[in-house]
């Protein structure tokens, strides 16, 4: 992943010293509205808390059985921050790249699974290289507007266990403009799929190995949020999102 994400990259770059003046391509299609300049380089914090449900549990060891999964609580905390470097291609399609870090803890509550062991929770925390890439779709007028944007992420990560996090995010929005002030309501489609192996040192019984991999309890969340131009090339935008997963999403981008 982290070699596709450095290759568009690069093909984002090669690309405006060719066409920096011609960007956004079929500009005759926004009918005369005023177009954001071409390029952005921004920064992201992303913090999110939400429920996992378990799709697997295994622990490799005689005698250990799960039971009934639905009696697990799992709960995730996520942090992030990345720099995004973004283009108009279109005047209704952007596409841009990702990369920063991650650092999250994910919590398994084991105490009503009945297994006999003397601890009640597995917790799991990680933090590494976060890769990934996507695409927002806009239309509208003067005044209202919708768009969506979808987000596929990869994390390279470590910590005390093999790990794994892949996601897809899909966050449509609908909103209205203001002058240089934009706000919108919408939601957050997330598809989340998380692995972790390793082994428990457990007194008396030594190490045990295990594996387990989750999943979002809730696919999707509503939000609200707003944008604005800072001057003639800056830009701040703040999304919250609330419901059975909370996110907040914080952008600093600078445009040219």
């Amino acid at each position: 992943m982290r070699k596709i994400c450095l290759f568009i990259v690069f093909l984002l770059l090669s690309f405006t010293v060719i066409a920096e003046s011609k960007l956004p391509f079929m500009k005759h299609l926004a009918g005369g509205q005023e177009l954001p300049r071409p390029w952005g380089l921004s920064i992201d914090y992303y913090a999110m808390k939400q429920d996992y449900s378990l799709d697997s549990l295994v622990f490799q060891f005689p005698g250990l059985s799960l039971g009934d999964p639905s009696l697990l609580n799992v709960k995730n905390d996520l942090k992030h921050i990345d720099l995004k470097l973004d283009v108009w291609i279109l005047p209704f399609l952007n596409v841009f790249v990702i990369a920063g870090q991650i650092d999250a803890d994910t919590k398994v509550d084991i105490s009503r699974a009945g297994l006999p062991l003397p601890f009640s929770e597995i917790p799991v925390s990680y933090d590494g290289d976060v890769f990934g890439g996507g695409v927002t779709l806009v239309a509208g007028g003067d005044v209202f507007f919708g768009s969506l944007t979808a987000t596929y992420s990869d994390a390279d990560i470590g910590g005390d266990f093999n790990s794994s996090v892949e996601s897809l995010a899909l966050q449509p929005r609908v909103g209205i403009r203001s002058g240089k002030w934009q706000f919108f309501v919408g939601g957050m489609w997330l598809q989340a799929d998380e692995k972790h192996s390793g082994t428990i040192a457990i007194p008396g019984l030594g190490a045990i190995p295990f594996m387990v991999e989750l999943s979002e309890d809730e696919r999707f969340n509503y939000g609200f949020g707003l944008h604005r131009e800072l001057g003639e090339h800056f830009e701040f935008t703040l999304d919250a999102g609330f419901g059975d997963r909370e996110h907040t999403l914080i952008n600093i981008g600078y445009r040219f």
